[in-house]
Parts: structure tokens; C-alpha cells; sequence
């Protein structure tokens, strides 16, 4: 079983008028677990951060054998969601 990690943020625009949704990861297992962690929680982070700017990380073990690419097994949340807005 191998592990990748992925990162979730609502971050502010370039442009300075509002905020967009950013899903990364270091590879591409990372970035499917971020996608997958979204949509399965998306209700209690929206109950938890409203449009608020925050940041998390999410770990993904993945089986490295699937069918045509590696599949993510399961999404973990690392990291509390940290708000931006908090000093």
C-alpha cells in the first residue's frame, strides 16, 4: 500500500474579488483524494467554514495495482481546516 497526500484551500483571487476552490496534491493520487474528500464532506465543511479562506491537507492511501491506475482506497483529513481570517 503506498500513500500520497493531497491539499484543499478556498483562496483568494489574483484579482482580489473573492475566492476560488484549490485541489492539488503531489501526484495525481493526491489530487484524486482532495476531489474525493470534497465530495463526500462537502455539506459539514461548508457548515464549518461558510465562504471563509481556509486550508487543509488530506493523506490517501492508494492501491498501486488497479486496473488501469492506481486507485485511492480511502481519504483521511491530516490537518484541521485552518481559516485564513483567524489571528
Amino acid at each position: 500500500m503506498f500513500a500520497d497526500y493531497g491539499y484543499i484551500g478556498r483562496l483568494p483571487k489574483p484579482d482580489g474579488h473573492g475566492t476560488f476552490l484549490y485541489l492539488a496534491g503531489i501526484h495525481s493520487q493526491g489530487t484524486l483524494g482532495a476531489a474525493k474528500y470534497v465530495a463526500d464532506n462537502l455539506l459539514t465543511m461548508y457548515r464549518q467554514m461558510k465562504t471563509r479562506r481556509f486550508s487543509a491537507v488530506v493523506s490517501c492511501p492508494y492501491d498501486p495495482d488497479g486496473k488501469t491506475q492506481p486507485s485511492v482506497v480511502s481519504v483521511q483529513l491530516e490537518t484541521p481546516c485552518y481559516r485564513h481570517d483567524v489571528s
